[in-house]
């Protein structure tokens, strides 16, 4: 068996990346999410949980949050509304971070200590069913129809394959030696096994259920981060201070990029242009620009970085410092540290809500997890009016209730159909170059130094020619 050591046996957070397209602005702001939002990060709130929580998991919807508890041999469910525990779930000894399927009506828990998966039904909040693995099993994957359940057994050197319709394990397949926390492509048809003693990243065709490829890479791989083309695959390797780029398509090898010491839990941008890499012993963490796999920056942060989280629009990174006792808030146009926020004992790498207005930090050594609230994008401009002009239009709006913690930076108006634009700091603005005859709906979006909220439509006008 191959023993990682402690605050790494993290498991694989699948959160569900939702970016909604409206008016041709992407946005994966919830409606009214924005109205919560601070100035600074600030905790709000600390609410009691089990011994020793882990890295939680919250819904996509953004109302229920999953902590496994590793002594407590439990997960805590918390209604984020409130901020309390609503159930608390036994499952096997030393549970690690959870899964949902895409539906949100199961949970899998990894139990390390007991060599078993816990299938919990979220609506109920029991579990259905205890699956037999391998050794030391560390946190699922799920393929994204929710059929298929992939689990690294790192004391048996190979991964489960569970029918999750059954709920029974239909198949192992041999890797390397010490798997962990593994990445699965958006198809689904790709599960990339990072081998932890072996060096090496076991390539798996799901169809065939068999290693189509071995990849040899640094010492120690922990975790990869894949973008969601799935054409690139990176390698943190502990042992070795570097990352490994392998392009997907050959599976070989591409670039070993040279970071601090003792890397882990690398993570990716939404956009897959940039990837963060805490270094633990070294205290930094390396950004890499993935188009010339190069590190752009070295920031520093607290003491024993642990996996960041990064908002959906890219703008922030939050690192949470293991031994500091901190959160490194991190702005990814400067790659500067703007907040350092202070939560409980030995916290874990946290959950962040899609809005990106509330981080969760369950603080290992404290039982508890810290409620971060932070600055959000503005909400909705309130009372957007259209006036027809010649080839023209005269758009007006009333501010948004909430500018989100940051001061408003300006607006942007779009005509539809068409697309034509306008930009200004005021709360009116003629858009231009319109065809007469054509009638037109307008959206306006307020923007922070964060990034662009969510739109709001005027009422319909039909533009009128010079000859009118």
């Amino acid at each position: 068996m191959t023993t990682l050591r402690r605050p790494s046996h993290a498991g694989l957070r699948l959160a569900s990346i939702a970016v909604v397209l409206t008016i041709g602005i992407a946005t994966a702001t919830p409606a009214g999410a924005a109205s919560g939002a601070t100035s600074e990060p600030v905790v709000t709130a600390t609410i009691p949980v089990g011994t020793n929580p882990f890295m939680p998991l919250i819904n996509a919807a953004g109302t229920t949050l999953y902590v496994p508890n590793d002594r407590s041999a439990s997960v805590s469910v918390i209604d984020t509304a409130t901020n309390t525990v609503t159930a608390t779930i036994p499952v096997g000894q030393n549970p690690i971070p959870p899964v949902l399927n895409s539906s949100g009506t199961r949970l899998y828990v990894s139990n390390i200590g007991s060599n078993s998966v816990s299938v919990i039904d979220t609506a109920t909040n029991l579990v259905v069913a205890t699956i037999p693995v391998g050794l030391t099993p560390y946190a699922p994957a799920l393929n994204p129809t929710g059929t298929r359940m992939y689990v690294a057994n790192n004391g048996s050197n190979t991964v489960s394959v569970i029918d999750t319709a059954t709920n029974s394990v239909i198949s192992t397949i041999p890797v390397g030696a010490g798997p962990n926390t593994m990445s699965i492509d958006a198809t689904g048809s790709r599960l990339y096994v990072p081998n932890y003693t072996s060096g090496t990243i076991s390539v798996i065709d799901t169809a065939a259920g068999a290693v189509v490829a071995t990849v040899p890479v640094g010492a120690n791989p922990y975790r990869p981060a894949l973008n969601l083309a799935g054409t690139r695959l990176y390698s943190a390797n502990n042992g070795t201070g570097n990352v490994t780029v392998i392009d997907t398509t050959t599976n070989t090898v591409i670039a070993t990029i040279p970071v601090g010491l003792d890397p882990w839990d690398a993570v990716l941008n939404t956009a897959g242009t940039r990837l963060y890499v805490p270094n633990s012993s070294s205290s930094t963490l390396s950004v890499i620009d993935t188009a010339t796999n190069q590190v752009i920056s070295t920031v520093p942060v607290g003491s024993n970085p642990y996996r960041p989280q990064v908002n959906l629009r890219g703008t922030r990174v939050y690192v949470v410092n293991q031994e500091s006792g901190t959160v490194s808030v991190i702005d990814t146009a400067t790659n500067t540290v703007t907040s350092t926020v202070t939560v409980g004992s030995q916290p874990k790498s946290g959950a962040l809500n899609m809005a990106g207005t509330t981080l969760y930090v369950p603080n290992y050594g404290s039982g508890t997890i810290s409620v971060i609230s932070l600055p959000g994008v503005p909400s909705k401009p309130q009372q957007v009016t259209a006036v027809a002009g010649t080839i023209s239009a005269e758009v007006s709006w009333k501010a948004p209730v909430s500018a989100g913690g940051e001061p408003i930076t300006g607006y942007r108006v779009t005509a539809f159909p068409g697309g034509a634009t306008c930009t200004t700091t005021a709360t009116k603005c003629r858009t231009e170059g319109l065809a007469p005859g054509q009638t037109y709906s307008f959206g306006v979006v307020a923007r922070n130094p964060i990034g662009f909220g969510r739109p709001s439509l005027s009422n319909r006008v039909t533009v009128f020619s010079a000859t009118k």
